[in-house]
């Protein structure tokens, strides 16, 4: 064993081989990676919706190439539900409609910030939603909801809804669907403890 590592031609070797395998690493990726193509105008692109889209996150993030938007969830109040979003680029129009998974919903242009373009924000009301966990397969405290608890109709509601997406931008349309999950904003720590700080 000793032998081989005074062998000039072995040492050599351990050097060169790793440089080789991260080489044949970034050409391989080269060579069979898809390039970008430049968007066409009229044309529709889907939009990649993020991980933080699938739990209690309080943001969504979608994405497709430049563009990335954020849409978070800033009230739901009395059947309504504050929508903003921030994109990463300047666009020219903001469709979202909120609906059952299995219904289709007439899609509503989000308002533009003046003070900022990238900024959008809308005000939608919450779908009626049946009051049978039986129904929507969704987790209901009955007790609260049978005392008139906003929050837990709330969040009965908004845990089957799905959120449909249209962005006009650089001429052409991108679009995504996702779940509403990241309406509810779930930490450790409890309200209480945000006041108090």
């Amino acid at each position: 064993m000793l032998e081989l590592l005074k062998n000039k031609h072995m040492i050599l070797a351990m050097f060169i081989a790793p440089v080789l395998a991260i080489v044949a690493y970034f050409a391989t990726d080269h060579v069979v990676s898809t390039p970008p193509k430049p968007v066409q105008s009229g044309q529709s692109y889907p939009l990649a919706a993020k991980s933080n889209c699938r739990y209690e996150s309080g943001l969504c993030t979608m994405k497709n190439g430049d563009i990335e938007i954020h849409f978070r969830a800033e009230k739901i109040e009395n059947n309504q539900l504050t929508l903003s979003a921030q994109s990463s680029i300047a666009v020219q129009n903001v469709l979202v409609a909120l609906s059952p998974e299995q219904q289709d919903t007439a899609p509503v242009a989000m308002q533009k910030n003046e003070a900022d373009n990238n900024s959008w924000r809308i005000t939608l009301s919450l779908p009626p939603s049946d009051t049978s966990s039986e129904n929507t397969g969704a987790k209901v405290n009955k007790a609260a909801y049978d005392e008139g608890s906003s929050e837990a109709h709330h969040a009965h509601t908004v845990k089957d809804l799905m959120l449909r997406v249209a962005i006009q931008a650089e001429g052409a349309t991108f679009f995504a669907e996702t779940g509403t999950d990241f309406f509810n904003y779930e930490t450790i720590f409890s309200r209480e403890n945000f006041s108090n700080i």
